[in-house]
């Protein structure tokens, strides 16, 4: 229940804003912004992967090429990264800091170096789904998308395009949904295309992604089964290629990624006058990560390429929703508002199914517990259950 209470706070603290039409202190701002951080810094996650990085912190090994003929620490930056916690450390919770600290950290840096509002950028980190889902569980992946999301605003409004695949090289070490992120220069190349005729480029890009999944749910599939004929599914770099093998359309993770890429467009043609180049970057990488994931739709596995992509969305909708005209701003939130609260209340269902199951106790939103690192016994209880 923590959870919904600190988004609906700060869900009443950016309507406040909005409807005033003026900021509170910026003080006070962040001064509730740095103290929901610090409570979940120092949050121990459950998760369903928390058990299997238990398991990588006791077993990784300073040999990176050791660690990358094993599946499970196949991500060799995170496997070295968990090394180095256990021979500073020596307890798994405070490795969990430490990519609390990278997590947190990173996002905090990025949000008070280019958001235009903290408090709705972090309303939509915990309600989007980002938080419950990818820190509380799919940590690699999380870690891998704070370094896109950094390399991101970094590097690409400069067109520093090699510092920027430099970063998603970093970001594979540590999951491979990274990957698809290092075409993301392309899309720079898009921008005045799009300013100039951006019907255009819309039509042209679903016309590619219907094509490109009418070839990718009749051929793909059939070609990775020879690959795995050839090489088996033994070497570690197979083990994403595994899920292409089996088709499973998700309706719902369509029609939710469609939501965020008409969404996203809507809020940028309305307030279109107002937008920086870097603005048409971010609604158009939001835009092409959701037909990357229509070309791939038979695989609901893209949406945790897609996800990597879209944490951008942190920074990008506070500034769209600031560009609109200001009788827009409120009902465009409202929008926001019902969106995210469907995506949370789904996490945290999903989540708490997993506890219950993963504990064996019965555990509902109502009475989601907080655990902090500090309770040792708590944790190592937890551990031992999920491993």
């Amino acid at each position: 229940m923590y959870i919904v209470l600190i988004c609906l706070l700060l869900a009443g603290l950016v309507a406040y804003e909005l409807w005033k039409g003026k900021r509170i202190p910026e003080k006070a701002e962040w001064a509730v912004y740095l103290a929901v951080i610090l409570f979940l810094v120092f949050r121990f996650p459950q998760g369903n992967d928390i058990g299997a990085y238990s398991i990588i912190f006791n077993t990784s090994v300073p040999d990176i090429l050791a660690n990358a003929q094993s599946h499970m620490r196949r991500n060799v930056l995170f496997s070295e990264l968990a090394w180095l916690c256990r021979a500073l450390f020596h307890e798994y919770r405070w490795f969990i800091l430490v990519i609390n600290v990278i997590l947190y950290g990173g996002c905090t840096a990025l949000i008070r170096k280019y958001s235009v509002n903290p408090l709705f950028s972090l309303f939509i980190l915990i309600a989007g789904g980002w938080v419950e889902v990818y820190f509380t569980s799919g940590l690699r992946q999380a870690v891998s998308s704070v370094i896109l999301l950094f390399a991101f605003y970094q590097f690409l409004p400069k067109k520093q395009v090699w510092q920027y695949e430099l970063c998603v090289l970093i970001a594979l070490g540590f999951h491979e949904s990274s990957i698809f992120a290092a075409g993301i220069p392309l899309v720079l190349k898009l921008v005045p295309v799009f300013k100039k005729n951006p019907k255009k480029v819309i039509l042209c890009s679903i016309l590619i992604s219907a094509g490109s999944f009418f070839v990718i749910h009749n051929v793909l599939y059939l070609l990775l089964y020879h690959f795995f004929d050839i090489v088996g599914f033994a070497p570690s770099w197979t083990h994403s290629l595994e899920y292409l093998l089996y088709h499973n359309f998700s309706i719902l993770g369509f029609g939710m990624e469609a939501v965020f890429g008409v969404g996203t467009l809507l809020l940028y043609f309305r307030g279109r006058k107002n937008v920086s180049d870097l603005q048409v970057l971010e609604v158009l990488t939001i835009f092409m990560s959701t037909v990357l994931y229509g070309a791939f739709a038979d695989y609901p596995i893209m949406s945790r390429v897609t996800d990597s992509i879209q944490l951008i969305m942190i920074i990008a909708i506070p500034g769209l929703v600031k560009a609109l005209p200001e009788q827009k701003k409120l009902l465009a939130f409202g929008a926001i508002l019902m969106l995210n609260a469907v995506l949370l209340y789904s996490d945290l269902s999903a989540k708490t199914e997993r506890i219950s199951m993963q504990t064996g106790e019965t555990v509902t939103i109502a009475d989601y517990e907080y655990i902090s690192l500090f309770e040792s016994d708590r944790i190592d209880q937890y551990v031992k259950c999920v491993e």
